[in-house]
């Protein structure tokens, strides 16, 4: 419950700063929006509104979500320019989601085959703001075009980063 509280607000933040009229939203391409995981972007100048911020927009997803969100704004996508939220839910799948939409608006998910118990893994962007990396279940990190969701699965992708749970050393 507390993880769809915080991701409710991070929507509600990420939608009221991109709205306001004198400032425009900022990128957060990883967990804690930089390397050092800061939580501080310096680009963005805050959102001043006439009677405080207030949340916009609320929908349930369609999944449990429990990690955080990254943001990226103006993706080509084949609907057009949009601002988008990425998450990863716990049975990992990746949800894009249109970040201006005032219901909920999925514009692609992914979900790698494989099993596993659960993930609380977020997604990560890639500097160039070409791909979404992902965990799955299946111990492997994902890699998708921003845009539509196509995986690549050429280069070593995807990348192994957990042994699949029978080849895990006893505990």
């Amino acid at each position: 419950m507390r993880a769809v509280l915080l991701f409710r607000a991070i929507v509600a933040l990420i939608i009221s700063h991109g709205c306001a009229a004198s400032s425009s939203a900022a990128d957060w391409l990883q967990f804690g929006y930089d390397q050092a995981h800061s939580g501080f972007n310096r680009a963005e100048t805050g959102y001043p509104t006439s009677t405080g911020n207030s949340i916009l927009y609320h929908y349930a997803l369609p999944a449990v979500v429990d990690s955080t969100p990254v943001y990226l704004s103006d993706v080509a996508t084949p609907s057009g320019p949009k601002d988008l939220l990425f998450v990863v839910s716990t049975t990992g799948r990746l949800l894009a989601l249109d970040a201006r939409a005032s219901s909920l608006n999925v514009l692609w998910s992914r979900q790698p085959t494989g099993a596993g118990l659960t993930t609380n893994s977020s997604p990560a962007i890639d500097p160039n703001r070409l791909y979404v990396y992902a965990s799955a279940l299946d111990g492997k990190v994902h890699k998708y075009l921003v845009g539509d969701g196509t995986e690549i699965t050429t280069g070593g992708w995807p990348q192994v980063s957990t042994p699949p749970r029978s080849r895990r050393h006893p505990r």
